[in-house]
């Protein structure tokens, strides 16, 4: 097991991911918790991708105080001689004010994470790279804000457009976020997940939910992720979201992420959503 303390006064990201007022850690950051906790019960293979991962309950940063997450990791099997499965749990105590313990071991986020000895390589996407022109367009000044779709701040406002593909879903283009200097990653240190990159794929289908279905879609899983090493610095990266079927309390989405000439660095098949109002906290 390891340890990470997410605290405002060290972590000010946290402050630019809001949802209902209260400050959240992002799904991103959760899925990045999982990777690397793999990723140190294995340090010779790389981080290719996600199984089963759950959304359980919001990480929520109350009255600017800290949480210290608990992650555990364990090895489940083996898909071959040069892979492994790792099956990762991200949790917490909740703690009041007069620092009692009221509930132990709080179960945030989980997932069963593939690492490979061989790192994966980008490919060309079989889905939308050809046809992303879409007819209406959201400008970012439209999406982000107090009174706009998405009340983050300058750190998670992540897509520069957004656009409806004549109803079949949705693109998002990145803005040109600097992931390490915006995440305060320390010198030397490196994302096993691209989290923003992600974050934009979030949003995007996301957004998709508000425009068409009327509630802000917020993530609640994902099925499966395929991850094909780090995206390109300094390349405009662009993400797509496809609805493909209704879930129990949402919808999922086929998404990726890749540059102009159709390179996928990620994928999430079955990437669940739940309307805003429904988020567990």
């Amino acid at each position: 097991m390891v340890c990470r303390t997410v605290d405002p006064a060290r972590d000010p990201w946290l402050l630019d991911h809001i949802i209902g007022g209260v400050p959240l850690l992002p799904g991103v950051i959760g899925v990045e918790l999982i990777a690397e906790a793999a990723t140190l019960l294995f340090p010779d293979l790389h981080f290719a991708g996600l199984r089963d991962l759950r959304f359980h309950l919001a990480v929520k940063i109350l009255k600017g105080k800290p949480v210290t997450l608990r992650v555990r990791a364990k090895a489940v099997g083996a898909a071959g001689e040069n892979e492994r499965f790792v099956h990762v749990r991200v949790g917490s105590n909740f703690v009041n004010e007069a620092g009692l313990t009221l509930v132990r071991d709080r179960c945030h986020y989980e997932g069963v994470v593939l690492l490979s000895r061989y790192p994966h390589r980008p490919r060309k996407s079989d889905a939308l790279a050809q046809d992303l022109g879409g007819r209406e367009v959201t400008p970012a000044a439209a999406i982000y804000g107090a009174e706009a779709l998405l009340p983050h701040g300058p750190r998670f406002r992540v897509l520069s457009e957004f656009r409806l593909l004549d109803g079949r879903g949705a693109v998002g283009y990145l803005a040109p976020v600097d992931e390490r200097s915006a995440l305060a990653l320390p010198e030397g240190g490196s994302f096993e997940t691209a989290p923003l990159a992600r974050e934009g794929a979030f949003q995007t289908a996301g957004l998709w939910q508000a425009l068409k279905e009327g509630t802000l879609g917020l993530p609640h899983g994902c099925r499966r992720i395929e991850h094909f090493g780090p995206t390109p610095h300094g390349s405009r990266l662009i993400v797509t979201a496809v609805p493909v079927r209704s879930a129990a309390d949402g919808l999922e989405y086929r998404t990726e992420v890749m540059s102009e000439d159709g390179l996928v660095y990620d994928r999430m098949e079955g990437f669940s959503t739940v309307p805003a109002a429904k988020i567990p906290v």
